[in-house]
C-alpha cells in the first residue's frame, strides 16, 4: 500500500485516503465525538496522498476549526 516515502517531511505517500477512516471520521463528526474527529485525523495526517491530498488537508483544517457539519456535508458527497 505504501508506495514511497515523502522526501520532504518523511510522510509515507498513498494513493487515496482509506474508506474506513473516512467512514469513522463522518460518524464521529455526526455525533461530535472530539475524541474520535481528532484519533481519525492522526491517521490522515501519517500519510500524504497522491490523489486526495487536498481533501486530506482540508479535513484537517476543518477538523481544527470544529466544522464538523461541513465535514458531514462533504464526506456526504463523495461515492463509497
Amino acid at each position: 500500500m505504501l508506495k514511497n516515502v515523502d522526501a520532504e517531511n518523511g510522510r509515507p505517500t498513498k494513493n487515496k485516503l482509506d474508506g474506513a477512516i473516512l467512514s469513522k471520521l463522518r460518524t464521529a463528526c455526526e455525533i461530535y465525538d472530539v475524541d474520535g474527529v481528532n484519533e481519525a485525523i492522526a491517521v490522515i495526517e501519517n500519510y500524504k496522498y497522491e490523489t486526495d491530498n487536498e481533501l486530506a488537508i482540508w479535513l484537517t483544517e476543518n477538523a481544527k476549526l470544529t466544522n464538523f457539519r461541513q465535514i458531514v456535508d462533504k464526506l456526504s458527497t463523495l461515492p463509497v
